[in-house]
């Protein structure tokens, strides 16, 4: 239709190796990475540095160490006890409701966000320790051998695919551009395979955009976003000297890049608006059948 209005096209990230079509050294770096972390899913940021499967073998091996001897997941733990989250107040189980989301959607998507929650603040502290470390050449070694995982138990998550933006509805793709730009300094260059699976519900989508705007407009989702970001700065300093030391990545310009784009553009604000999702919507038990 002659002068309708359609949102830019919002990228579904950059290139990545799935977890299905996953083989070899990648397959096996993948498997140990769901056991590290105790999470059910590989991170976009592991699947995309999996296109130079070399890459992903040096980053995953030099920071390995950060999760497997728990001091990664305390500092992530730290960080997220440090989010000056803003107010907001559960969604009530009618307007829930009425957007479609029933008590097995629920806890589902709680589980969903319990699953994101965990792993984002890691990797977020686990990528910027590689970043400063990579930067700064450090000489120490990686801890003794045969530390077991740190984790506290596997969160296990019924898959849920992640809809291309570009075959969504024009009303759909709207909401969730404007959500996935909630707490970004700019346009955002790719778009959070979370609010990708959540468009599974529309009418949560635009439940939250509607919630959210208004702390978006008054900026204090961005200074959120920033609010992480030097937190994890600091954190990340102390658990350099952790990291093993394998020299120079195989990709040195990919791995700049992907820093810039996880780091900068993703996981600094995914991590505070995951935290306030969480708050907007509680775990609902799944009713016996």
């Amino acid at each position: 239709m002659r002068g309708a209005h359609h949102p830019q096209p919002l990228s579904a990230g950059p290139a990545s190796v799935d977890e299905a079509q996953a083989r070899g050294m990648v397959a096996a770096v993948y498997a140990d990475i769901r056991a590290t972390l105790g999470v059910s899913m590989v991170n976009l940021v592991w699947r995309h540095l999996a296109t130079e499967p070399a890459l992903l073998a040096w980053a995953w091996t030099s920071v390995r160490p950060l999760y497997a001897d728990g001091h990664l997941e305390r500092a992530a733990a730290t960080l997220g006890a440090s989010l000056r989250l803003p107010p907001v107040r559960p969604l009530a189980t009618a307007a829930l409701a009425t957007a479609g989301v029933d008590r097995h959607a629920q806890a589902t998507i709680a589980a969903l966000l319990s699953a994101y929650e965990r792993a984002n603040g890691c990797n977020l502290l686990a990528l910027e320790t590689l970043r400063r470390g990579h930067r700064r050449a450090p000489g120490a070694g990686a801890p003794p051998p045969g530390v077991a995982p740190a984790h506290a138990g596997e969160l296990q998550v019924a898959p849920i695919a992640a809809l291309v933006v570009r075959e969504m509805p024009a009303a759909l793709a709207t909401m969730v551009h404007r959500l996935n730009g909630f707490g970004a300094a700019g346009e955002p260059r790719l778009c959070a395979t979370l609010y990708r699976q959540l468009a599974h519900w529309p009418g949560l989508i635009a439940l939250l955009v509607a919630t959210l705007d208004p702390l978006a407009t008054t900026g204090a989702l961005q200074r959120l976003s920033a609010g992480t970001a030097a937190a994890a700065q600091r954190l990340a300093e102390p658990l350099r000297p952790r990291l093993a030391a394998l020299g120079v990545p195989p990709q040195p310009a990919l791995f700049e890049s992907a820093c810039e784009l996880f780091i900068d553009d993703g996981l600094r604000r995914m991590i505070g608006m995951v935290a306030i999702l969480r708050r907007l919507l509680p775990a609902a038990p799944i009713p016996a059948r």
